[in-house]
């Protein structure tokens, strides 16, 4: 439901949404156990626009509960089966299975999530000295707690709260000379804390992130020149952080240090990162409908919590995460270069870049000086942060159609490709051509979409158009293959078709818009390569020949929209 309001220059607006699924099916698993959810979003704002400038504030509540798959199942029927007892004592081939009528449940599992989100923030902008000044100003607050204790479904296993203040400052100068100058600074503070858990896989830390820049723009002829200067700078502490065994719940907690039994997963650190980032581009509108592209860039990135303090269990991936403390900042230099037509009835680009990354981030399996994978929890796999010098090139296509002879018919094409490779050569060395691949690197991908509108006539029905769009990828052969971390994926379609129309009344107004979605069509079934649920499999083999879960099969949707 949305309200909204304006008279004299002063704007409100409300918007409440409630959402709630059960398990989503697929042709492969049938019913998938613990994916439902519930949500609930209310957001509000409240402002004015005047002749020098406005200034709105904004609300928002977020309140999500998510179930967590597991992927545990029957090794015969394969049907999905659940946890019943606590790490440890847990044996996940020999789980009771599922009963039908759970899976056909609205109720909440007890492996589930719950995030709450609440977030304030204002944004002003004036109309000073010929130039105009922008402020956004915000705070919010994320609490996210996870149940994973079959026998204790009330304690929450992580129970994390994070406070977030954010600033963004900005000054757009008057125009001399046709030079556009922007200078500002912005950043952000955060505060984590564990509350009533049992699970440490982060430590209670402080963050604070502070950075300035300058951006110019000139146009000179038919060339536009732009380019940008900014410093950025990241302090990170925590202090020692115990944890021991709660003799009143067995489970473990946040200690002090004279605890008995306590150990320190998360000794104190401080560290500060700082770097500059700038770039420097040019356009070229060689005739009306030809536009030429060039940018050299260099990037700069600071390694976040996860990649530097994790020490635990993520039950939703079966992975323990290690950080590493010793983590250098990222740095990058990326050039792009593209070549864009434009003209009524058609519009194509062809954008190619390559980006060089110093110190890249990415995750590996860790194995002990014997050479065998090391295991911190049964049954789960442990990867540990770590850098290596990368290399990303890719392209990214465009082309839409708009026949002037059929002016109701779009057709509309994009196509994306991007290859990840390790550039440091010892490590190729070391780790072989199984490593040679960066994890996590999407496919070529692809999307069509053909979409007729009716012309207006002179009927209650307006806006009423007809749509067939196909989102393709392609088998993902160039994969981390090293330790079986990542395997090969295949490629598939997806055909989507949809429809919407709006009804008015006689004097014109809108009465109800109605629109009609229909996703993956054939009801496909097919893993994206970058879902992990892809590897939630724990036996050798498969009857049906597949493993890991699947993706959503058929979706359909009806959508009315009731002015009033």
């Amino acid at each position: 439901m949305g309200l909204n309001y304006q008279r004299n220059g002063f704007q409100t607006s409300f918007r409440a949404s409630n959402r709630m699924a059960r398990d989503y099916r697929n042709s492969v698993d049938g019913l998938v156990y613990n994916t439902g959810f519930r949500e609930l979003t209310l957001t509000g704002m409240a402002g004015v626009r005047k002749a020098w400038g406005s200034s709105h504030w904004y609300l928002t509540l977020y309140d999500n509960l998510q179930e967590i798959p597991d992927g545990s199942r029957d090794s015969l029927s394969r049907r999905f089966t659940r946890q019943v007892a606590e790490t440890g004592l847990d044996d996940i081939k020999n789980r009771p299975l599922v009963p039908d009528d759970e899976l056909r449940s609205y109720a909440i599992g007890p492996l589930h999530q719950r995030i709450r989100h609440y977030r304030v923030f204002t944004k002003t902008q004036v109309q000073l000295g010929g130039g105009e000044l922008h402020v956004l100003l915000g705070a919010q607050q994320n609490s996210r707690e996870e149940f994973n204790h079959p026998t204790a479904p009330a304690q929450a296993g992580l129970a994390l709260r994070l406070t977030t203040y954010t600033y963004d400052l900005r000054y757009h100068l008057p125009t001399w000379k046709g030079l556009e100058i922007s200078l500002g600074s912005n950043g952000m503070g955060q505060l984590n804390r564990h509350q009533n858990a049992t699970d440490f896989p982060i430590p209670n830390y402080n963050l604070l992130d502070a950075g300035g820049f300058l951006l110019l723009k000139k146009p000179v002829g038919k060339v536009e020149l732009s380019g940008g200067l900014r410093y950025d700078t990241r302090l990170v502490t925590w202090n020692n952080f115990y944890v021991a065994p709660n003799p009143a719940t067995s489970f473990n907690a946040a200690a002090g240090p004279a605890t008995s039994g306590s150990t320190l997963p998360f000794p104190a650190f401080r560290q500060r990162y700082q770097g500059v980032s700038a770039s420097l581009g040019a356009s070229y509108a060689a005739t009306e409908q030809l536009t030429l592209r060039a940018n050299l860039a260099r990037g700069y990135r600071a390694p976040n919590i996860p990649e530097i303090g994790s020490n635990g269990l993520d039950p939703g991936a079966h992975i323990v995460y290690l950080g590493n403390r010793s983590f250098q900042p990222e740095f990058s230099w990326q050039q792009d270069v593209g070549v864009l037509w434009h003209q009524p009835t058609l519009d194509a680009s062809v954008e190619v870049f390559h980006n060089f990354v110093q110190n890249f981030i990415y995750q590996a399996r860790l194995f002990d000086a014997a050479g065998q994978p090391v295991v911190v929890v049964p049954g789960n796999t442990t990867y540990q942060f770590q850098q290596a010098a990368a290399r990303l090139y890719g392209i990214e296509a465009s082309l839409n159609l708009r026949p002037a002879a059929l002016p109701w018919l779009t057709w509309n094409n994009s196509l994306a490709v991007v290859n990840g490779q390790t550039a440091d050569a010892a490590l190729l060395e070391n780790q072989g051509a199984a490593a040679r691949y960066l994890p996590l690197i999407p496919p070529l991908r692809g999307r069509s979409e053909l979409r007729a509108t009716l012309p207006a006539g002179q009927g209650r029905l307006s806006g009423t158009y007809i749509r067939a769009a196909v989102d393709a990828s392609a088998r993902q052969s160039r994969f981390y293959a090293l330790d079986n971390t990542e395997t090969a994926t295949p490629g598939y379609a997806l055909l989507g078709l949809g429809a919407g129309t709006t009804y008015s009344s006689r004097a014109g107004r809108p009465v109800a818009q109605l629109f009609v979605q229909v996703d993956n069509v054939f009801d496909t079934a097919y893993q994206a390569h970058l879902n992990r649920l892809k590897y939630f499999e724990y036996y050798q083999t498969d009857p049906n020949a597949r493993t890991g879960i699947y993706n959503p099969g058929r979706n359909m949707s009806l959508k009315v929209v009731v002015p009033f």
